[in-house]
C-alpha cells in the first residue's frame, strides 16, 4: 500500500450503521500479533470521522463517504492476486479464521438455490478474550 494512502487511512475512523456509539479506527494494531490490520465493512458503514480526537475532527458527508468506500473497495480488488484466498469447498472441510484480521465474503454463487449448488451450512463460534502471549 502506498505510504500516502496508508497515512490517509490512519486518519480515519469508521462509523457503523448498526448504531454503535463509538467510531473504530480503520488501521489498528492486532491485539495478539501487534501487526497493523484494518477494520471496516464495505456494506455497513454510515460514515467516517477524519482526525478523531483532534481539533480538525470532522464527519464525512454521504458523498465523501461513498467516495472513500469506493477507494477502499478498489484497494482491496487491486490486491486480489496477492492477498486473496478462495477456498474450493469439499465435504468435510473445516476452516478456523482470525476474524480480527481477516476480510471475508461469500461469493455470489453460494446464494443460489441449494438444488443448484448444494446445501450450504455454516456454523460460527465466537470466543471472547485473548490468550496471553
Amino acid at each position: 500500500m502506498p505510504a500516502d494512502y496508508r497515512d490517509r487511512l490512519e486518519r480515519l475512523h469508521m462509523c457503523s450503521d448498526r448504531r454503535h456509539t463509538s467510531a473504530k479506527p480503520i488501521v489498528y494494531k492486532h491485539p495478539i500479533t501487534g501487526q497493523d490490520t484494518m477494520c471496516f465493512h464495505l456494506g455497513m458503514i454510515a460514515g467516517f470521522i477524519w482526525d478523531k480526537g483532534s481539533t480538525a475532527e470532522r464527519l464525512t458527508d454521504p458523498r465523501e463517504t461513498a467516495q472513500l468506500l469506493r477507494e477502499l473497495e478498489s484497494a482491496i480488488l487491486d490486491c486480489k492476486d496477492t492477498l486473496w484466498y478462495r477456498h474450493k469447498w469439499q465435504p468435510g472441510d473445516f476452516i478456523i479464521s482470525d476474524n480480527v484480521a481477516l476480510a471475508h465474503e461469500a461469493s455470489p454463487e453460494t446464494q443460489l438455490d441449494p438444488g443448484i449448488v448444494g446445501l450450504r451450512v455454516m456454523h460460527r463460534t465466537t470466543t471472547t478474550g485473548y490468550a496471553s502471549r
